[in-house]
């Protein structure tokens, strides 16, 4: 689990028992993703993402070049991560987490959660509404983006 000012817990019980992580950053934390892979992902204020591939023993910085909050994220199956948040966020990784590329959105939209569809869209939802976008063609699908 992950939370404000640097708050981590592990459960290696299935939640039965929690223990706190010694903080790797200080600032807030807004969401965890699980990969395909087995990796971790946490992120949150200012584009930190941070990643483990032990279970959340260790965790390492990943630089994804962006400074927005991220507030959402998910994980597909094929491998690919997607992080969104403020400002029109929206990251994409195709390496379970390890490194992210900025996909354009417009109207610098705040969204608050993100889902894939088989083909490999994504929805986005948040403040202004639902947004669907190709993170392979770089642009908008479809959607009220445009405003």
């Amino acid at each position: 689990m992950a939370g404000e000012a640097g708050t981590l817990l592990r459960s290696l019980d299935n939640g039965d028992s929690w223990m706190r992580i010694e903080s790797i950053y200080p600032g807030s934390f807004f969401g965890t993703v699980a990969t395909s892979d087995g990796s971790l992902l946490i992120y949150g204020l200012r584009g930190n993402v941070f990643r483990s591939t032990d279970e959340g023993e260790t965790w390492a910085r990943v630089d994804t070049g962006d400074q927005r909050t991220l507030m959402c994220g998910t994980a597909t199956a094929d491998g690919s991560v997607i992080l969104a948040g403020s400002a029109g966020a929206v990251l994409f990784s195709d390496d379970g987490g390890a490194s992210f590329r900025p996909v354009p959105t417009v109207g610098g939209r705040v969204y608050s959660g993100v889902s894939a569809d088989p083909g490999g869209r994504l929805m986005l939802v948040g403040f202004g509404g639902i947004s669907v976008i190709d993170p392979h063609a770089g642009s908008m699908a479809t959607g009220n983006d445009d405003d």
